[in-house]
């Protein structure tokens, strides 16, 4: 998501602020059109430099004022699981969705989490919680690579069978 050619400003931005930064990132790659009006009621065309350098509180305004459905949920499905942190959702999401916590990992050490929902019913919408919004920075401290083995399978020419 982000490489460490970030610009020096996102340092200051909150949690939250930098998952609606995420998320326009991914809007912006999936082609779209973000824009915002300025005081002077102007309106202006977002892209990756402006939305880098954007204060956050920019950002939040340009988040409000635009649609970023599919950006939303591509950048929370490319999250890792976390285990060893409690999930901190509002008590009614908690009680009726299964909760995971999740995490976004950053270049500078820090994990940007957020607390996914699952299941709900019939009538449930786990992808209405407001997981930009109630983001929050973790830290990671160890990372453990594993090797995984994958096998390729073929045929084998027709032979003679054998007889018992």
């Amino acid at each position: 998501m982000l490489n460490e050619n970030i610009h020096e400003s996102l340092s200051t931005l909150t949690a939250s602020q930098l998952a609606m930064l995420l998320v326009m990132r991914k809007g912006l790659d999936f082609g779209y059109d973000y824009t915002f009006t300025d005081d002077d009621g102007q309106s202006a065309a977002v892209d990756h430099a402006f939305l880098s350098a954007a204060p956050g509180d920019l950002l939040e305004v340009i988040f409000e004022e635009n649609e970023h459905d599919d950006a939303i949920n591509e950048v929370r499905y490319g999250a890792v699981d976390v285990s060893g942190i409690a999930e901190w959702c509002h008590y009614s999401w908690g009680r009726n969705y299964e909760v995971d916590v999740k995490a976004l990992i950053l270049p500078d050490g820090r994990a940007l989490a957020f607390c996914e929902m699952s299941g709900g019913g019939k009538f449930g919408e786990p992808n209405a919680y407001p997981w930009v919004k109630e983001a929050k920075f973790i830290k990671v401290t160890d990372v453990k690579e594993r090797v995984i083995k994958t096998y390729k399978f073929e045929e084998i020419p027709d032979a003679a069978e054998a007889q018992p």
